[in-house]
């Protein structure tokens, strides 16, 4: 599913052009039931957004380490240039006192962590 404006392909004569995609992904094994994963992705693309392009550079990198039925990761995003006409929101109607601002991020990193156990199955 794609909302309008809120995907490249859904901006009307919208379109991705010349994408690059790279992904590295080494892991280490520290035991019987230890793993270390670390992932490291590019990717590149002009934005075609009807009316102008918009060159986007994305770079992301997770972790994983896992010990036994433990696991721990952690990932950042980083994305430079706008990909879609109406992000991160659309925009609202405001009163007509305040003139409209035009929603156009140029950078945003997102970054995130988190554990798991897993149960035994007996």
């Amino acid at each position: 599913m794609s909302l309008q404006n809120r995907d490249t392909v859904s901006v009307p004569n919208g379109r991705r052009k010349n994408e690059i995609v790279m992904n590295l992904e080494p892991f280490i094994k520290l035991s019987d039931d230890g793993l270390l994963r670390v992932v490291v992705s590019l990717q590149h693309l002009d934005a075609d957004l009807g009316d102008e392009t918009e060159s986007v550079l994305r770079l992301a990198a997770h972790a994983k380490l896992t010990l036994g039925r433990l696991g721990l990761w952690g990932e950042v995003l980083h994305q430079d240039g706008k990909h879609v006409t109406d992000f991160p929101s659309p925009e609202r109607p405001r009163p007509t006192t305040t003139p409209r601002l035009p929603v156009e991020p140029r950078v945003t990193t997102c970054t995130s962590r988190s554990a798991e156990h897993t149960r035994s199955r007996t």
